[in-house]
């Protein structure tokens, strides 16, 4: 395996890259946005969108299928059900690109793929189940994590977490990359919701909760090596109860981390002593998300439908805010930054409406309603983030409509939306 997207590169994890930092460096910011291409209402389901080595991967929200889309056209070039159970349509967990073009996806119940550009399934593996210990498929245990590739670390497996159907114990598994074989690493406390990791992918941290527990969530330190995972320390990251894929955890180059309370405070800790550095209120805003311009000085945190920005090297003190202007926002924005050293923050509101913001000041730039121009029933609930391919192009995936990539006009082709 190679190593999976470092910033600048395709976003071939949630959150762009092992550190989450939700931002890639562009040659130019999208100012005047056009339709690049639309695929089809199968290809948008609940889980976030990746890209890398020329393809679009996307969960769907039928059969519980994650298709393989052309990153130029949005024309299907594969398909693959990740589920056992018929009954599951939407994907709800987020697949992962490593450098040498191989998918990892999963679903929220057992199975975890490999797969390849094209249909080519490299392997298929069951979680083991904790009541029996039997690679069965027998209990209600659910894999509850994205698959997470540690490959700047030149490790040779794929991590993923799973629990028990109380989500009051958890388990670190790891797959090996040639054959998916199976090894469980760590038991954890609560149910594991998210996976991040330092620059260097020789660290690891792991987000788990107990599901209706007001006290209790945590973060567990892993040392990741060639062997496997050794468990360094863990420590309370504060109650309560977050929801599967609004945990994750974001990582500074610098060391230091940050993740968010369900009960709207940002956190800055050392993952060292797990001391708490610095907190900021956010709000009420449980499904909240975290940028990071770690050159900048800047960290941004939205949820509700509100965006905030906070000066990483003041103490989380507010640098200022957006305000949708009551259109819901559950999604991660995408934070472009571009080598000319401007940079924008492009998200969509459950409404439709996509967003450029100037990440600097918080000043809008554009805003275009995808709604209205596609034709997507109203009100109509978008929880995939925004993403942004290797052509600077901005992909989202929702229920009603599938995947949409939007490029900037430069002169044939579609027209411009206009603001």
């Amino acid at each position: 395996m190679n190593d999976v997207a470092a910033v600048g590169t395709s976003w071939q994890t949630f959150g762009h890259d092992d550190m989450r930092t939700g931002a890639s460096t562009v040659s130019a910011l999208i100012t005047n946005p056009t339709l690049a291409w639309v695929a089809g209402s199968a290809f948008g389901g609940q889980g976030s969108a990746v890209t890398g080595s020329g393809m679009v991967v996307a969960p769907g929200n039928v059969g519980a299928q994650t298709h393989e889309l052309s990153n130029t056209s949005g024309i299907q070039l594969a398909a693959f059900g990740v589920t056992s159970y018929a009954s599951q349509n939407a994907v709800t967990l987020n697949p992962v690109i490593d450098g040498s073009g191989y998918a990892y996806i999963t679903n929220n119940q057992t199975t975890v793929k490999k797969v390849g550009l094209g249909g080519m399934v490299a392997w298929t593996t069951l979680r083991p189940d904790f009541s029996d210990g039997i690679n069965d498929n027998s209990s209600n245990d659910n894999i509850t994590t994205d698959p997470f590739v540690p490959n700047a670390g030149g490790l040779d497996y794929v991590v993923f977490g799973a629990a028990s159907p109380d989500s009051i114990q958890g388990m670190i598994y790891i797959a090996g990359d040639t054959d998916g074989a199976l090894t469980p690493q760590a038991s954890v406390l609560g149910r594991p919701i998210a996976i991040s990791s330092n620059a260097a992918g020789t660290t690891l941290y792991v987000r788990t909760t107990i599901q209706g527990d007001d006290q209790h969530s945590y973060i567990y330190v892993f040392e990741a090596d060639e062997t496997g995972l050794t468990e360094i320390r863990h420590f309370q990251a504060g109650g309560p109860f977050i929801q599967d894929g609004y945990g994750a955890i974001t990582v500074n180059p610098t060391g230091n981390i940050y993740y968010m309370t369900w009960n709207g405070i940002l956190v800055e800790a050392n993952p060292s002593t797990g001391n708490t550095v610095a907190t900021a209120y956010v709000g009420n805003q449980p499904y909240s998300n975290i940028n990071l311009d770690s050159a900048a000085g800047i960290i941004y945190v939205s949820g509700g439908g509100t965006i905030h920005a906070f000066d990483l090297n003041n103490s989380l003190a507010p640098l200022w805010n957006f305000s949708t202007q009551g259109n819901a926002l559950f999604t991660a924005p995408a934070l472009a930054i571009s080598t000319g050293g401007a940079s924008a923050l492009y998200f969509v509101t459950t409404t439709g409406t996509l967003y450029s913001v100037n990440a600097q000041t918080g000043v809008k730039n554009w805003d275009v309603n995808l709604q209205t121009i596609l034709g997507q029933p109203a009100g109509a609930k978008i929880d995939s983030s925004t993403i942004i391919d290797s052509l600077g192009n901005i992909i989202y995936t929702d229920l009603n409509y599938g995947a949409v990539a939007i490029t900037n006009f430069v002169g044939g082709g579609n027209p411009p939306l206009g603001p």
